[in-house]
């Protein structure tokens, strides 16, 4: 089966964007210093994507749903 089909969107933004990213108490990351919610966190993500020409992660509330 195909990996990214099954992937956790939250791991894969996760990955994408990399040291960037340091996950904090109650669900919430720090993003290059800033408290975002994950939704937030896929779609920095998908704007890196978008920018690089790849397809976006799909994440409930967000564009790509």
């Amino acid at each position: 089966m195909n990996r990214l089909l099954v992937e956790n969107p939250l791991y894969r933004a996760r990955r994408i964007l990399g040291d960037r990213v340091v996950p904090v108490p109650d669900g919430m990351y720090r993003l290059d210093g800033r408290l975002v919610t994950p939704r937030q966190l896929v779609c920095t993500a998908n704007d890196v994507l978008e920018a690089s020409g790849l397809p976006a992660i799909a994440y409930p509330g967000t564009a790509h749903a």
